[in-house]
């Protein structure tokens, strides 16, 4: 190989690298929109992200076991007082430890007064309709009829009633199938689906609307478990990173019209 064809290849890779480090740049602002510390013994109410996303308390104890959590017992539960904002973001993260023998009939959290059938509402259920001892994610794409354009991922409970950790995350610009993500312990359970996103076909706005841990008024099926802290996340699209890749790329094809190298022959 002559020392013209090294340049080009040498190059060739440091452009590769380059667009590489400012894809990596090009990414999100992410932000924490609130934070429930149910391990603390203070208060079950406050929002430790500084978001004052506070919470009315029907019901629902404190226990010093497992580090300390949240205890509910079928009918308790803790909701927003204010509505909790999640339109901004096109990418919504829940994370939360809860402890539960419970394998029917239990809704977990819901951002919504009835996700299933309220466009743009999310929640996570015990047993809603898989199967006994699953547990479902639901992000509802907002079309006409609501129930018919649900979709559910859904995953089994770890056995035993230990503290687990579960993740949902919801992507909301329509690039890819699949935008549903599950977690269990940090591992990526993703896979089971009653429907899936599809590349053509939506923007999840999400709601503008209280969220509810344990139980909602007027619902039964409340949980049985403890729940340890619940964190929501949100990400939105970073204008000044997204302006650098384009100046970057910009400057990478000025360059290569410089330098004959670059181009493939």
């Amino acid at each position: 190989m002559n020392m013209k064809t090294n340049t080009r290849k040498m190059i060739q890779i440091g452009v590769a690298a380059a667009v590489a480090v400012m894809v990596n740049l090009a990414g999100v602002q992410a932000a924490v929109i609130a934070d429930w510390q149910f391990s603390s013994n203070a208060t079950l109410t406050d929002d430790s992200s500084g978001n004052g996303n506070t919470l009315a308390n029907t019901g629902v104890t404190w226990s010093a076991s497992d580090g300390g959590s949240a205890v509910f017992n079928g009918s308790a539960m803790l909701n927003t007082v204010a509505t909790l904002n999640l339109t901004p973001y096109t990418q919504i993260t829940i994370d939360w430890g809860m402890k539960t023998t419970q394998t029917a009939a239990a809704i977990v959290w819901e951002h919504s007064s009835d996700a299933y059938n309220n466009a743009n509402g999310m929640y996570s259920a015990i047993n809603d309709s898989p199967g006994v001892g699953t547990i479902d994610f639901l992000a509802n794409r907002g079309g006409a009829g609501g129930t018919g354009d649900a979709v559910i991922g859904y995953t089994t409970i770890p056995a035993g009633g230990a503290l687990h950790h579960y993740t949902m995350v919801v992507d909301g610009p329509a690039t890819w199938t699949g935008q549903i993500q599950l977690f269990v312990d940090g591992v990526d359970v993703t896979g089971s689906y009653y429907g899936v996103f599809t590349q053509n076909g939506w923007t999840q706005t999400f709601l503008n609307d209280t969220f509810n841990i344990g139980a909602r008024s007027g619902v039964i099926a409340g949980l049985n478990g403890s729940i340890d802290y619940l964190t929501i996340s949100g990400s939105v699209p970073e204008p000044s990173t997204w302006a650098l890749m384009a100046l970057g790329l910009g400057l990478l094809l000025a360059r290569g019209r410089r330098f004959p190298g670059l181009k493939n022959r």
